[in-house]
């Protein structure tokens, strides 16, 4: 039986920087934001094989929309309708 060995890499980095982005902003207004409660999808996945004689995919990490939309709003001072102080 034949083994097939495939690279998977992996770049986080446009979703981490969105998370740091929020990360600072609710150490400046001193609010607290629990990821895991928001309701919806926090990343989108974008998968890009290089080629099929290299056998190495490439995984990136995006920011969903509602992430990004929820990080605007949070920016802006205001969640869910409510300011943040």
């Amino acid at each position: 039986m034949a083994t097939i060995e495939i690279v998977i890499r992996c770049n986080s980095a446009p979703l981490i920087t969105y998370l740091d982005l929020l990360k600072e902003s609710s150490k400046a207004r001193k609010a607290f934001f629990d990821l895991g409660d928001l309701g919806f999808e926090l990343a989108r996945i974008e998968t890009n094989s290089r080629s099929a004689t290299t056998r190495e995919l490439l995984v990136t990490f995006y920011p969903s929309d509602a992430l990004l939309s929820f990080v605007a709003t949070a920016l802006a001072g205001n969640r869910d309708g409510h300011t943040i102080q």
